[in-house]
């Protein structure tokens, strides 16, 4: 019937947070606390409340730097972030996915996924406006959501679920090069071309009960290895 597969949704999100920089000698500390309060709530067609998520969550972060010289430094960062349900896909009724020729069925019984994230590199910057970055991060998943298949009555679909826990590592590389160099003229002074390159490693342990797939796997949508480039012209 109509209008039994749509929804309602609200979200509000409140914060606030502390920080801090101290100078040591050769190091530079930053950190501080940001706290989120997460208010989400899915109300289905003829106004019953089906899911209501209320989250509290402190979100610490911790930056050190060590200055190898002026124009070179070591940094090691901590911060913890949040992954939080879409309404789609908390939505209590199947959809169907024409790109793929099937169903997908919201789970009203998803949790926000927390990330504790580490990473260490080290950076020079060889004239005003240039970068070189070298460095590797590490990424540890609480509950993370899942894309997983959910065969009912022998037909093919799909839901989401949270997992136990998953994790990603990988290595960085960032240019970001000036055209001066190159000569006098102002279109060259002006512009700067940018590389970013990321290998990524990950896996996810879909728990002992899982069905219709193996256990452990990549993460689903992460890619192996991701590249950016750009050029841009500043006046």
């Amino acid at each position: 019937e109509g209008g039994k597969d749509s929804y309602k949704g609200t979200a509000l999100t409140t914060s606030g947070y502390i920080s801090g920089s101290l100078p040591l000698g050769k190091f530079d500390l930053a950190g501080g606390l940001r706290i989120e309060y997460f208010d989400q709530e899915l109300n289905t067609y003829n106004g019953d409340t089906v899911v209501t998520n209320q989250v509290l969550t402190p979100l610490p972060f911790l930056n050190i730097a060590y200055n190898v010289s002026d124009r070179s430094l070591i940094r090691a960062a901590y911060s913890k972030t949040v992954n939080r349900p879409e309404f789609r896909e908390i939505a209590p009724f199947s959809f169907y996915q024409f790109e793929y020729n099937l169903l997908i069925q919201g789970n009203t019984d998803l949790k926000t996924a927390t990330i504790q994230n580490i990473d260490l590199r080290w950076e020079t910057y060889p004239n005003p406006g240039e970068l070189l970055s070298f460095g590797g991060f590490y990424k540890s998943f609480r509950n993370p959501i899942e894309f997983v298949q959910d065969n009912n009555s022998g037909n093919l679909g799909f839901s989401y679920q949270n997992a136990p826990e998953a994790f990603s590592y990988g290595v960085e590389l960032e240019i970001r090069k000036s055209l001066a160099s190159l000569g006098v003229a102002k279109i060259l002074r002006n512009t700067t071309v940018n590389l970013n390159a990321s290998a990524i490693k990950s896996e996810v342990d879909m728990g002992p009960n899982v069905t219709f797939q193996e256990r452990r796997r990549p993460l689903q949508g992460q890619s192996p290895y991701v590249i950016n480039s750009g050029i841009y012209y500043n006046d």
